[in-house]
């Protein structure tokens, strides 16, 4: 993970920590002791890292346990399970509070936000009480955390006829922390699938097979690149992150692993298009008005050369007879 506040990048292991310092770029090896009841075979920092208050903490994905580290040792800070209902849950982090939306888990779908309550190392639920409308419950779909508002696009729905049946969600959906309120933003159409997402800037950056693609919620637009020198290497198992006009990454080959910074410039290839990332009323409404618009210059340039035409043809009697 990669920590900006101490400008260093952690690679996490089972019994050790690489920290490479960004300034000079030396590496130290941290050693780390399981806590008392731990397995010594099990990835506890398997996990994506959130870090709160400079410590990071490894929210496990299926269930409700919290690992971290404490004096260079793997502890077990919740009270809660392994229920299993929350694959494929976004985490991520709102004013210091760890937070998971959705997930799929025994032939359902989650439709909620839980969030972990460090005072009583349990997960509690947050509600939209103020919200109209909710979200079908979804697992595994893409977001985009920004200040006070969480998007969330794509993934998978459950059939409620078929249980065992999952189907692509297409809708996008916007949350207010402030107002605890969705707001449904539109339709978009199916996305390709991503071997690598990472948040950048105010957009989500997708690594596909054979392009890059960047999602702006909140300017509603999706830009397609080719890959660059670096990106069509990466693959669904490679770390990257992006911070400060920088992008950074592992490649390995038989020589060992190696971080890799790539500057923002260097990392696109040439643009392929622009467009608009969801539709909704209003670009449908766009689209009539544009519709109505153009065949009513059609029609009335019908008519036009219609009446010219008969003009021109009509039979004109002279003065003289």
């Amino acid at each position: 993970s990669l920590d900006t506040l101490r400008q260093e990048f952690h690679l996490y292991f089972d019994d050790h920590i690489l920290t490479i310092d960004l300034f000079n770029y030396e590496k130290s090896i941290t050693p780390l002791a399981l806590e008392e009841g731990l397995s010594p075979t099990h990835q506890y920092l398997n996990s994506p890292s959130i870090w709160v208050q400079n410590n990071p903490y490894f929210p496990y994905g299926s269930g409700g346990m919290v690992y971290t580290i404490k004096n260079d040792t793997i502890k077990r800070i919740d009270n809660s399970f392994d229920h299993g209902m929350q694959y494929g849950a976004p985490v991520f982090k709102h004013n210091g509070t760890i937070f998971k939306y959705g997930g799929y888990g025994f032939w359902s779908v989650r439709d909620f936000f839980t969030y972990y309550d460090e005072l009583q190392n349990e997960w509690e639920v947050l509600s939209p009480i103020k919200s109209k409308v909710i979200p079908q419950g979804i697992g595994f779909p893409y977001f985009i955390k920004n200040q006070e508002h969480f998007y969330v696009f794509g993934g998978t729905i459950v059939n409620p006829n078929n249980r065992r049946e999952q189907l692509n969600n297409n809708e996008v959906w916007a949350f207010d922390f402030i107002k605890t309120t969705w707001n449904l933003k539109g339709k978009h159409d199916q996305i390709e699938e991503a071997s690598i997402r990472v948040p950048y800037k105010k957009k989500l950056l997708l690594i596909q097979e054979n392009q890059i693609t960047t999602i702006d919620i909140e300017r509603n637009i999706k830009i397609s690149y080719n890959h660059g020198t670096i990106t069509a290497q990466l693959k669904g198992r490679n770390y990257l992150s992006y911070a400060q006009g920088k992008f950074y990454t592992i490649l390995a080959n038989q020589t060992g692993a190696y971080l890799i910074m790539i500057e923002e410039k260097d990392f696109f290839g040439e643009k392929i298009e622009e467009t608009k990332f969801y539709k909704n009323n209003s670009y449908w409404f766009k689209q009539g008005g544009l519709f109505i618009l153009v065949m009513t210059i059609i029609l009335l340039t019908l008519w036009f050369l219609k009446n010219k035409f008969i003009d021109r043809n009509r039979i004109k009697l002279l003065d003289n007879g």
